[in-house]
């Protein structure tokens, strides 16, 4: 039994917070040139699509479906055999891929090879940082604490943190994918939070 000043009361439940995050990518943000699997966890940009679409100058990205800005969220994206993509969350829609990272209601990591090697960003705004990344992350976790109001990228295999942003969310955010050369992705959701995630 809890004693209280209002008198005696029964044990107080344990409180479990669900971090096991699910969403589905939309279909109809899919643009022309991208594929997606038939369980919706793959999107895949064919070779081919590149001299269909006569060089490509926007990419728009997919959108999964939103999710409230309360609670904790985390989802990992694969990338095998492409050499340009993005990884964030935005606030309602915005799919112009020109956009994403560059104005105040996305926040995305940015990979794509140069004549020099593999280079990083993290956009935001018109902010750009790059960081210097050694590990090269295949598997990228993505982690939205908005109790405390942060969003953290990770290597997902080495546990290694590769950037945070500092942000109250106040609005539903959408997790969005943009594929910019041939290749593949994979959203893989419903992951428990990794230990390295809860220190961070």
């Amino acid at each position: 039994m809890a004693v209280n000043f209002a008198g005696c009361s029964l044990p107080s439940e344990k409180v479990t917070v669900r971090t096991h995050t699910r969403f589905l990518l939309n279909k109809e943000t899919l643009p022309p040139h991208l594929q997606l699997s038939e369980d919706g966890t793959v999107i895949h940009f064919d070779e081919l699509a590149v001299e269909s679409e006569n060089l490509l100058t926007e990419c728009p990205a997919v959108l999964g479906e939103p999710l409230p800005a309360r609670g904790r969220h985390y989802w990992e994206a694969t990338v095998d055999h492409c050499e340009a993509y993005r990884i964030g969350v935005t606030y309602p829609p915005t799919t112009r891929s020109s956009s994403l990272g560059r104005n105040r209601k996305s926040w995305f990591i940015r990979y794509y090879v140069t004549p020099k090697g593999h280079r990083y960003e993290f956009l935001h705004n018109g902010a750009s940082y790059d960081v210097l990344i050694t590990d090269f992350p295949a598997r990228i976790g993505v982690f939205v604490n908005c109790d405390i109001g942060q969003l953290s990228f990770f290597n997902a295999q080495s546990g290694q943190l590769l950037h945070a942003f500092q942000h109250h969310f106040t609005d539903f955010i959408y997790p969005a994918f943009v594929v910019e050369r041939p290749g593949f992705l994979t959203v893989c959701t419903g992951v428990e939070l990794p230990e390295f995630a809860k220190c961070s």
